[in-house]
C-alpha cells in the first residue's frame, strides 16, 4: 500500500494585489497623509528621553524600515532593497499608520456618540481609477476589492493504493514493496487471486473579505474510489459543490436591532449571522450498467446574540434534504432542527440562602442553561407503477433547562430538567420523557 499527499497554496489575493494594486487616495491626499504620519512619529520620538534615535533624523524616515514595522525596524533582506525601493516601503508603513490612526479616532468618535470624520483629515475623497473623479475602474473597484482580499487557495490531494496478491509463487519487486508501485507485472497464473483498493481526494479551500463585517469561506471537495476483487468492479464516488458559509458580524450595530447611536446603548452588546449551504452528490458501489446517486442539500443558519444584561442567546437550525434514486425507486428524506440556546448568569442571594447554599463571601451568582429543541424526520419512497406509500418518520420537542452554582471552591453542584415528547409519524403514538437530575463535581 502507497499514501501520498500533495498540498499546495496558491497565494490569489496576493497576485490580484500585485496586478491590481489597490488605491485608496489620490497621489496629493497620499503624500499629505504620509507627511502628516511623518510629522507624528518625529515629534514622538522628541518626547522620547534623549531625544530622537540617532537613526532618526528630523525630516526623513529611516531607509531601513519596513511596512509592517515602526519607524527604524529592520527586517532580512532590507540591505538588498535600493534607495527607492526602501523608500516606497517606508511610505506604504507610514500610510497604513494612517489608515490605523484615522480609523481608531472613528472608533473614538463613535464610541462618544459623534459623527465619525468621513476621510482623512484635509485630504479629498478617495481616489478611483487611479486619481478622482469617475472612471471605468470605479466600475468594477468593489469587484477588485473582493478578489485582493481573498485567502491563499488551498489546494490538497491525497492517494491511497492499496493491493494484494494471495499465494504470489514470485518474490515481489523492490519498487512494489517500497509502495512506489501499484501492481505487479507477473503472469496471473503465479498467484490465487489479487484485489485492488484506490482512492484518489481532491479538496479545495479559500475565502474572501467582502467587507470588513462580511466573509465568505469557499470549499470542494471530490474523493473518487475504485475496489477490485475477485474479477468484479466497483467504484465510489463523492463530489461535494458548492459549500459555501457567508458570516456577517457587527450586526449590533444595525439600526433595525437597536444600534446606531452611542457604543453599549444598543439593544444588542454582540450579535454574528453564519450561513453554510452544501450539495453533496454520493454514489456507492456503481458500475457500468448500475448507478444509484444520492444528492444531499443542507442549509445551517446560526444567529448568536449577546443582550447587555449578558444574556447570550442563540438561534440555529440544520436543514437537510435527500434525493435517492435505486432501481426505480426515489426516496426522499427531510431532516429538520431548530434549536434556541439561553445562557444567563444571575445572582440569588436570597434564594440560595433560603436553600441554606449561600454563606457571607461566597458565590451569589447561578448560571442558567436552557435549551430547546424541534427536530423533525421525514421519509417519502415513490415507486412508479405502484400505489403511494405512507411516509414514515418522527416529530420530536424537547426542553432542557440546567442551573449551576459554586458551592464552594472544589464543589460545584448543577441541577437539571429535562422533558421531551416525540410523534411517529406512520403510526401516531406519542411518547413522553420526564428527567430529573442532580450533579455534583468535586475538584482535588
Amino acid at each position: 500500500g502507497a499514501n501520498w499527499d500533495l498540498r499546495v497554496n496558491v497565494p490569489v489575493g496576493e497576485a490580484f494585489k500585485a496586478v491590481f494594486p489597490e488605491r485608496k487616495y489620490g497621489d496629493a491626499q497620499r503624500e499629505q497623509m504620509v507627511a502628516a504620519q511623518r510629522r507624528r512619529e518625529e515629534q514622538a520620538a522628541r518626547r522620547l528621553p534623549g531625544g530622537p534615535p540617532p537613526t532618526l533624523e528630523p525630516g526623513r524616515a529611516p531607509a531601513d524600515s519596513a511596512v509592517t514595522g515602526g519607524p527604524g525596524d529592520s527586517f532580512p533582506g532590507d540591505e538588498l532593497l535600493t534607495p527607492e525601493e526602501r523608500q516606497r516601503r517606508e511610505e506604504e508603513r507610514l500610510l497604513e499608520a494612517a489608515e490605523a490612526r484615522i480609523e481608531q479616532e472613528r472608533e473614538e468618535a463613535r464610541a462618544a456618540g459623534q459623527t465619525p470624520p468621513a476621510s482623512a483629515p484635509g485630504a479629498g475623497p478617495p481616489a478611483t481609477g487611479g486619481g478622482g473623479g469617475f472612471g471605468p475602474r470605479a466600475l468594477v473597484e468593489p469587484v477588485l476589492g473582493v478578489l485582493r482580499n481573498f485567502q491563499p487557495l488551498k489546494f490538497t490531494l491525497t492517494t491511497r493504493d492499496q493491493s494484494s496478491y494471495a499465494r504470489l509463487l514470485d518474490k515481489a519487486s523492490f519498487w512494489y514493496q517500497a509502495g512506489f508501485a501499484g501492481s505487479l507485472d507477473v503472469d496471473p497464473s503465479r498467484y490465487a487471486s489479487s484485489g485492488f483498493d484506490e482512492q484518489e481526494t481532491i479538496s479545495l479551500s479559500t475565502a474572501t473579505k467582502v467587507t470588513r463585517a462580511l466573509s465568505v469561506d469557499f470549499k470542494y471537495g471530490r474523493t473518487d474510489g475504485r475496489r477490485e476483487q475477485v474479477g468484479s468492479e466497483s467504484r465510489n464516488r463523492r463530489e461535494d459543490w458548492p459549500d459555501v458559509t457567508v458570516s456577517l458580524s457587527g450586526l449590533e450595530k444595525w439600526g433595525l436591532l437597536g444600534g446606531g447611536g452611542k457604543e453599549g446603548e444598543g439593544w444588542l452588546r454582540a450579535s454574528s449571522l453564519n450561513v453554510g449551504y452544501k450539495r453533496g452528490l454520493t454514489v456507492n458501489n456503481y458500475t457500468a450498467t448500475v448507478f444509484n446517486p444520492t444528492i444531499s442539500t443542507s442549509l445551517q443558519p446560526r444567529w448568536t446574540l449577546t443582550f447587555p444584561s449578558g444574556l447570550s442567546a442563540t438561534l440555529n437550525a440544520n436543514l437537510k434534504w435527500d434525493d435517492t434514486r435505486g432501481n426505480g425507486v426515489v426516496t426522499k428524506a427531510s431532516q429538520g432542527r431548530y434549536g434556541v440556546q439561553l445562557r444567563h448568569q444571575f445572582k440569588a442571594e436570597r434564594f440560595l440562602a433560603n436553600l441554606g447554599l449561600y454563606k457571607p463571601g461566597s458565590s451569589q451568582n447561578v448560571t442558567m442553561d436552557l435549551d430547546v429543541a424541534y427536530q423533525t424526520d421525514r421519509t417519502d419512497r415513490i415507486n412508479p407503477g405502484t400505489a403511494p406509500t405512507a411516509p414514515t418518520g418522527t416529530k420530536r420537542i424537547s426542553l432542557e433547562p440546567r442551573f449551576t452554582y459554586q458551592i464552594s471552591r472544589n464543589l460545584t453542584g448543577a441541577l437539571r430538567f429535562k422533558f421531551a415528547r416525540s410523534v411517529n409519524i406512520a403510526t401516531d403514538q406519542t411518547q413522553t420523557t420526564l428527567g430529573l437530575g442532580v450533579e455534583a463535581t468535586f475538584v482535588f
